[in-house]
């Protein structure tokens, strides 16, 4: 008898708890499940090499760096070269949202500041160079470092006046200086694909 009252006893709590519990999936609780796929795939472990990273960033970078060239360009026929720099912040703050950078535009007093302000060796030969190249006008061309300290990739590239807007110009000042691109090591890798 009390084998029989056990064994019902058994039988109606695993009833009961077979029903309170309603199985339910993820989308049907309610959660997002796009958004937790996409999390989902930025935590998978990536193997990328420093050719990838370079590569990257040589293809974002050129691609920013002549958005905001042709915006400079467009600006600078309407106004000068200092209202410019105030007026395209908000593009290039986007921009920078958009490709995963921070952004600065350089020129020779910029890059005399850098080089006294470098916290390395590699950085200080790097702006030194530049300031150099900008000094004796010589063709600055675009480059990709990896700096270690920083752990950022740095894509530097010329400011570049294109023939469309030379002509139409407002600015009466000589425009020569140089983008740089900071690309954090982390933001690379959560964006390649």
């Amino acid at each position: 008898m009390k084998r029989v009252v056990f064994f019902c006893g058994w039988i109606a709590l695993l009833s009961t708890f077979c029903c309170a519990c309603e199985v339910k999936t993820i989308k049907e609780a309610g959660y997002d499940v796009e958004a937790i796929r996409e999390e989902m795939e930025l935590r998978k472990v990536k193997r990328i090499t420093p050719a990838e990273f370079v590569s990257w960033v040589d293809e974002h970078g050129s691609e920013a760096v002549v958005a905001l060239n042709r915006y400079l360009g467009t600006c600078l026929q309407q106004t000068t070269f200092a209202a410019c720099k105030q007026q395209m912040r908000p593009y290039a703050d986007s921009l920078a949202r958009v490709h995963g950078f921070r952004y600065e535009y350089l020129d020779s007093q910029d890059l005399q500041e850098k080089v006294r302000a470098a916290k390395s060796e590699q950085e200080k030969q790097l702006w030194t160079a530049y300031l150099y190249a900008l000094e004796q006008d010589n063709d600055l061309h675009t480059n990709v470092q990896f700096m270690k300290a920083r752990r950022e990739y740095w894509y530097t590239a010329p400011f570049v006046l294109y023939e469309e807007f030379r002509e139409k110009s407002q600015a009466k000042e000589v425009v020569s200086g140089l983008w740089l691109l900071r690309f954090p090591q982390k933001e690379i890798v959560k964006r390649f694909k």
